[in-house]
């Protein structure tokens, strides 16, 4: 098991160190949140990454550190979509299946947007998102980083918004094309790391 050596690094407002990046937050959020946080060095990579981009892109941030309760609440919602959708599956595949898009609540250290060290971003040009999956194929195909079937304009833009997030750092993680992080539990999974720098905050 990977060990988390918590720095106390404190969050900031992204956009107070990534100005020019969009933020589209899930309509059922702002309800309680009114803008989205990451961990300081997490947010100044970001701006790194954000550099990186070609002149007329810049990042649309979906999500980035979650309080206890949305972390939750979005488990919630992936284990009720696979439920409607697949009723043949037993409690452990809709469980299981869930468990690739949301940290399930009995694994929160794990859960790299409550640590503030993760972030769900795309790419935006001139007020609009870049076509970045197909539509057509299954969710958990499409969502893959490496999903077959897409066209060459998605393909690209997948590479521009992976190669920018890799160069400042960043790690994705294979299931979400969405989603980088920098020094949780995955990263250090990922990379080989002993230990995690970034635990769970479970709120401001």
């Amino acid at each position: 098991m990977i060990q988390i050596n918590e720095c106390n690094e404190p969050l900031v407002e992204i956009l107070s160190a990534c100005p020019d990046v969009v933020i589209k937050m899930q309509p059922f959020r702002q309800k309680t949140e009114n803008t989205l946080f990451l961990r300081s060095t997490v947010a100044s990579m970001l701006q790194v990454a954000q550099k990186l981009l070609p002149s007329d892109i810049t990042f649309v941030v979906m999500d980035a550190w979650r309080p206890m309760s949305v972390q939750k609440a979005y488990f919630a919602r992936y284990y009720n979509k696979f439920r409607h959708e697949n009723v043949e599956w037993t409690d452990n595949e809709v469980y299981r299946h869930a468990a690739k898009y949301a940290i399930p609540p009995d694994q929160m250290r794990r859960a790299g947007h409550m640590t503030g060290a993760a972030v769900d971003l795309s790419l935006w040009r001139e007020d609009r998102r870049l076509p970045m999956k197909n539509k057509a194929l299954p969710f958990e195909e499409r969502a893959r980083t490496d999903a077959d079937q897409l066209s060459d304009e998605i393909n690209k833009n997948r590479r521009i918004l992976r190669t920018a997030m890799e160069r400042a750092g960043f790690i994705n993680y294979p299931n979400e094309f969405w989603h980088f992080s920098y020094g949780d539990t995955m990263w250090a999974e990922i990379t080989g790391q002993k230990s995690a720098q970034y635990g769970p905050i479970e709120s401001l």
